[in-house]
Order: C-alpha cells, then sequence, then structure tokens
C-alpha cells in the first residue's frame, strides 16, 4: 500500500517572526510567495509610515530578510512586521516594539 501525504499549513497564510538585534530585525516565515516583502511599519496599513530608509524588503529564498531602521528615535516604540504581496498589499502582520523581543 502506497500513503502519500502533503504538508499544508491549518491558514495557508504565511505568519511572520521577527527577532530583534537592536536595530535590526530579522524577520523569518514559511509559505510565502513568491515575491513577498517585508517591512516595519508604524501603521500596519500605512506604506507611508514604514521605519525603513530603502522601504520594503525581499524575502530570500529562506523566507527570510533582516531590516535596518536608521533613526533610533523609533528605539522601543511599537510597530508592525508586515509581509507584503508582489502586487504591496498587506498579507500578514504581526506587532513588535522596535529593539526589543517580539
Amino acid at each position: 500500500m502506497l500513503k502519500v501525504t502533503r504538508r499544508t499549513t491549518a491558514t495557508g497564510v504565511p505568519t511572520p517572526r521577527a527577532h530583534w538585534r537592536g536595530l535590526r530585525c530579522l524577520v523569518e516565515t514559511e509559505n510565502a510567495p513568491a515575491g513577498t516583502q517585508a517591512d516595519v511599519r508604524t501603521k500596519a496599513g500605512d506604506g507611508g509610515s514604514s521605519v525603513l530608509e530603502d522601504g520594503p524588503r525581499g524575502l530570500d529564498a529562506d523566507g527570510k530578510a533582516s531590516l535596518l531602521v536608521l533613526d533610533d528615535a523609533h528605539l522601543e516604540h511599537a510597530a508592525f512586521v508586515v509581509l507584503l504581496s508582489p502586487e504591496g498589499q498587506v498579507i500578514a502582520q504581526v506587532t513588535t516594539t522596535i529593539g526589543g523581543d517580539s
């Protein structure tokens, strides 16, 4: 007898995990579509609230990105790590504290 199984997630939606080292946010996720980008924002749905100098950054093939907040005035402020579709729409978010543990 041959048994075939398929790995799936309960929701199919990627969930970002954020780990901070000073003002650098290391983002990891699984199941992100190709072309997904990550950003750190003060308002999840507002691209203008990004605290990254160069805006969103693409995830690598392993679903990881390293994001740098250049202005230390944001240190210890509440924010969101968001994942964006290739079209720029928010597909997932998690709350965080800039420079803190998430």
